[in-house]
């Protein structure tokens, strides 16, 4: 008799009544790890709200550098990143606890770990560097590559490093970052050795009280580096010169429902394309203030449609704008005269753009080409500015509400293929879809859209045979990063 037939032979000598109870159990069982289940992968998504960090440092670390030398250097490469002193100290002292010469490619022979901060193969974190340094040409094995990493994961990529990042760029007492930072990236779940101490932070509650391998030895390694380097001015110092590096470009998509708005910023400049709905305006204000941007280089707008200009009226009331460029048509409509209404009581006149107009901030590279006019049919959409960014190797196409004459007016002037395509029209399908997409070949897709206004299935379908990834705001913003040699996107969870 196999192990089934005897469990059908003791279940038919229980009776009805311990069947049920025993049922009721095993279900009741299923719930709980359920419910944990979905509430880790909840709080996992809620922690990670925040849009990761992408920085490019510019170091030179000879193999033969002293470790006196390399330390300074790591730490002005966490202060460049944003962190506090103390902050960046903490998270030297576990770096010295980790790997005690500084060196990114240091392997733990016991388990396989790697590099400064002694990645390893638990939730593929070792992965994600290599993934996260090639998709940004950078190298897994050099310090920069290690600490842009590091920043990133810290900065939201990570939903429990993630908590640190606050802390890190606020803080002035180095034993706490340095005790809360081993939490962190340690994150014990077992007396790990004989010389551990007790983790009794609070950023991580589901790791109080727990032993940490050498805890104290992490934290005043970091006080010592506090102690030396708090009052450190390396301006005159040759062998520190680091900067994050030019050319680092970040566009936001807002989750606007099939409505379109566009933030592209670098280390100095700010430029957005459209302002969505009236009652996405507050929001995107919010958004700017929370990010420090008080000011747009310039706005522009594709067309006057109410889901391209409704934000514009809380926009300009909130920041200042150098410049705004609009296509040169009138529209009748409430949104069309409110905009201009906004604008000249901001005091800053719409210029019409009636040949193709370029400008230049930060090393981007940003054509404007205008509408030739005289459409047969939709008017506003195929009115629509179109937008092209150049970031080094990295281009980007913003095609507006632009519709099947002006599809085909593009394309014979523009025979460029681009990395990312906002695709036009919310992802409508039209006759001229397949031509535009064949032509354009992007790797990224972008479409605005919402549950009532969906994109259509056959242009998601020719975007993914074409070999593009799609994201569609409905699912939420999208996060694009642009180094000048490669661009990537991911959705943000809100």
């Amino acid at each position: 008799m196999n192990r089934f037939e005897m469990i059908l032979n003791i279940l038919r000598k229980c009776d009805r009544r311990r069947l049920i109870i025993f049922a009721v159990a095993v279900l009741a069982a299923l719930a709980v790890v359920v419910t944990g289940a979905v509430f880790i992968v909840r709080e996992a998504k809620e922690a990670s709200g925040k849009d990761p960090r992408i920085i490019s440092l510019d170091i030179d670390v000879p193999d033969d550098m002293p470790l006196e030398e390399k330390e300074k250097i790591v730490y002005q490469s966490l202060i460049t990143a944003g962190f506090s002193p103390a902050g960046a100290c903490g998270m030297m002292g576990n770096i010295a606890a980790e790997s005690s010469d500084f060196d990114p490619t240091v392997i733990n022979e016991s388990n396989g770990a790697f590099g400064l901060f002694q990645w390893t193969d638990v939730g593929d974190r070792q992965q994600k560097l290599k993934d996260f340094c090639r998709d940004n040409s950078m190298n897994y094995g050099s310090i920069e590559g290690q600490i842009a990493f590091a920043v990133y994961e810290i900065s939201g990529a990570d939903p429990i490093a993630c908590r640190l990042d606050d802390l890190l760029r606020e803080t002035d007492d180095p034993y706490t970052a340095a005790a809360e930072f081993t939490a962190g990236f340690e994150r014990c779940i077992a007396d790990s050795g004989s010389s551990s101490d007790k983790y009794t932070g609070s950023l991580y509650p589901e790791f109080y009280g727990e032993y940490y391998q050498d805890l104290s030895k992490r934290i005043n390694r970091a006080m010592n580096y506090y102690e030396r380097f708090k009052d450190a001015d390396f301006s005159n110092d040759p062998t520190v010169k680091i900067s994050i590096n030019d050319g680092f470009l970040s566009v936001y998509a807002f989750s606007a429902g099939a409505a379109d708005c566009f933030l592209l910023t670098t280390k100095n400049s700010a430029v957005m394309i459209d302002c969505a709905e009236k009652n996405d305006g507050s929001d995107i204000a919010a958004y700017l203030s929370d990010n420090n941007i008080t000011h747009l280089d310039y706005l522009i707008i594709s067309h006057y449609d109410k889901d391209h200009i409704g934000g514009a009226k809380k926009i300009l009331e909130e920041v200042d704008v150098n410049h705004i460029l609009v296509p040169d048509y009138e529209k009748d409509s409430g949104a069309y005269d409110r905009f201009y209404a906004s604008a000249e009581e901001e005091g800053v006149m719409p210029e019409k753009i009636t040949t193709d107009r370029s400008f230049e901030l930060d090393g981007i590279k940003y054509d404007v080409n205008p509408p030739a006019g005289g459409y047969a049919e939709d008017e506003s959409n195929n009115s629509s500015l179109i937008v092209s960014v150049t970031n080094r190797e990295d281009t980007m196409l913003f095609m507006g509400d632009a519709e099947d004459e002006r599809i085909r007016e593009y394309l014979e002037k523009d025979d460029r293929t681009y990395g990312l395509l906002k695709v036009p029209h919310h992802g409508r399908f039209c006759a001229e879809t397949a031509a535009l997409v064949e032509r354009v070949r992007p790797r990224i897709a972008i479409i605005t859209a919402s549950d009532d206004e969906p994109e259509d299935y056959e242009t998601v379908q020719i975007l993914e045979e074409a070999g593009a990834e799609v994201f569609v705001t409905q699912t939420g913003p999208v996060m694009v990063d642009s180094t000048g040699s490669g661009i990537i996107a991911r959705t943000v969870i809100e």
